[in-house]
C-alpha cells in the first residue's frame, strides 16, 4: 500500500509538472503493483549496506524474470535503493556540520529551482555551485529521474522485430556494443545519476547469470562488480565532490571496481586547454601518460593506467553551453577508441539535431592543380546516429522536429 501510495503520488506531481515521460513510466509501475497486489505476488528488496541487489520472490519460491517490463521494475527499484542509501548519507553529513544542519526539504528545494533556472537558461556561474542546499536539492529532484532515463532509453536498443533495415541493424550493433562495456565516462556527472542508470541496465541484463548465497537471514545476490572503471567528470566537481563521495563508496567495490573524478570544460579545447588535461588522457587510450585524478583521494600508491572507454555520458550540458561545445564533441569523437558510444539527452532536442549536423557538414579539402580554391570532398562519417526517444520508431522528416514525449535523446555509435 505504501509503494502504491508513492507511485500515486509521483504521477500527481509527473501531471502537474506536464512531465510526460515520467506518467507513462509511473502510470505503467502503478498498473503492474495493482496487477501484483492481485495476485498475491510478494516484491522483496533485499538490501545489504554496498550491494544493493534485488531478489524477486513470490509466495511460492524465486520467480523468473525475464520480460522487459518487470526488469524495468528491477532497474527502477535499485535506483530507488541507491537515492535512499544516499539521502540516508546526507542525514550523516548533515549531524556532523551544525550550519549545514539546519536545512530542510523546502531550503533545498527552493535553491534548486534557482540553480536549474540558470543552467536550463545557461546562465549558471561556478560560485551558484557552492550551495549546498542547492546541490542536495538538485539531487533529490533529478539523481532518480535521470538514472531512469538512462536505462529506459539505453533498453530501448533491444527491443527489436528482428527486421533486417538501417534502424534495426543500428540498435543490433549498438546493443551488442552495451552488452560488452566495461568502462563509462561521465561528462557533466553532477551527483552521478548517469552512471547509476547504465548500471542498472547492466543489473538486468546480468541478472539471471548471478548466483545467490544464504546469509542465514536473508537470500542476497552474490557480488558481481558491473563495470571495471566510471570515470566523472563536471565543471564544478569542486563543489559536487562530496556528494560524489558518498555515492561511490555505495556500489565501489561491489558493483564497480573503480571510480575516478576530475574536473572539465565543455566550452574549452579537449587537447590544448589545460583545465581538460585529465579527460584528455582518459580518452587517450594507449598513450603512455598516467591519470592522477585530483579528487580521488586515494593513498594507494599503484599507478591506474586508463582504459578504453566504451560509453560516454553527455546529459543536459549542451543547452547549458549554448553552441560553445563543438570543438570539445569533435575532438571527443576523433579521440575515442572505434565502436564507441555516446549518450547524448536535452530538454528538447535542438542541441541534439546540431550534433548530427556537424557531422553531415565534416568537409575536407583537397587542393590540385594549384587551384587556390580546391576541391571539397565529403569524408566519410564517423559516425551512425539512433534516436532514443519518443520519436526512435517515426519517419527522418519527423525526427528533424523538434516535437518530442519528454526529452529528446540520441545514441551515436563511433563507426570501426
Amino acid at each position: 500500500k505504501r509503494k502504491r501510495a508513492k507511485l500515486e503520488a509521483r504521477l500527481r506531481h509527473a501531471i502537474f509538472r506536464k512531465d510526460k515521460l515520467v506518467e507513462q513510466e509511473t502510470r505503467a509501475l502503478l498498473s503492474k503493483e495493482k496487477d501484483l497486489q492481485k495476485d498475491n505476488t510478494k516484491v522483496t528488496v533485499v538490501t545489504t549496506a554496498i550491494t544493493l541487489k534485488e531478489v524477486i520472490t513470490t509466495s511460492g519460491g524465486e520467480k523468473e524474470n525475464n520480460s522487459g517490463e518487470e526488469h524495468a521494475v528491477i532497474a527502477r527499484d535499485f535506483i530507488l535503493n541507491i537515492y535512499r542509501r544516499l539521502k540516508e548519507q546526507q542525514k550523516v553529513v548533515l549531524r556532523s556540520d551544525d550550519q549545514f544542519s539546519k536545512t530542510t526539504k523546502a531550503l533545498q528545494t527552493n535553491n534548486a529551482v534557482k540553480l536549474l533556472r540558470h543552467m536550463a537558461k545557461g546562465t549558471q556561474l561556478k560560485e551558484m555551485f557552492g550551495n549546498r542546499d542547492a546541490l542536495w536539492g538538485y539531487t533529490r529532484q533529478k539523481f532518480q529521474e535521470r538514472a531512469l532515463l538512462v536505462y529506459t532509453s539505453l533498453s530501448k536498443l533491444q527491443q527489436s522485430d528482428g527486421g533486417v533495415n538501417v534502424l534495426e541493424s543500428r540498435k543490433a550493433r549498438a546493443w551488442n556494443a552495451i552488452k560488452g562495456i566495461k568502462t563509462i565516462c561521465s561528462v557533466g556527472c553532477g551527483p552521478g545519476c548517469d552512471a547509476i542508470g547504465v548500471v542498472a541496465l547492466l543489473q538486468t541484463l546480468r541478472k539471471n547469470e548471478s548466483e545467490f548465497i544464504d546469509d542465514d537471514e536473508n537470500i542476497v545476490e552474490k557480488e558481481q562488480q558491473l563495470l571495471d572503471s566510471v570515470f566523472l567528470f563536471d565543471w564544478a566537481m569542486d563543489q559536487w565532490t562530496t556528494i560524489v563521495s558518498l555515492l561511490k563508496s555505495l556500489i565501489v567495490p561491489s558493483l564497480v571496481k573503480e571510480i575516478h573524478c576530475s574536473s572539465c570544460d565543455i566550452t574549452k579545447s579537449i587537447i590544448d586547454d589545460i583545465c581538460n588535461t585529465d579527460i584528455k588522457k582518459t580518452i587517450n587510450h594507449g598513450d603512455e601518460e598516467d591519470f592522477h585524478p585530483r579528487y580521488d583521494n586515494n593513498d594507494d600508491d599503484e599507478v591506474m593506467r586508463r582504459k578504453s572507454v566504451d560509453l560516454y555520458l553527455l546529459s543536459y550540458i549542451l543547452t547549458e553551453t549554448r553552441d560553445k561545445w563543438h570543438n570539445f564533441w569533435n575532438e571527443l569523437v576523433e579521440k575515442a577508441k572505434p565502436n564507441s558510444l555516446f549518450y547524448i539527452a536535452e530538454p528538447t532536442p535542438w542541441q541534439l539535431h546540431k550534433v548530427m549536423q556537424i557531422e553531415e557538414q565534416r568537409i575536407t579539402y583537397c587542393y590540385d592543380g594549384g587551384s587556390a580554391e580546391g576541391n571539397r570532398t565529403a569524408t566519410a562519417s564517423r559516425l551512425e546516429f539512433i534516436w532514443l526517444d519518443s520519436s526512435m520508431d517515426q519517419t527522418e522528416n519527423v525526427q528533424a522536429l523538434d516535437g518530442r514525449l519528454g526529452p529528446g535523446v540520441l545514441l551515436a555509435r563511433k563507426i570501426e
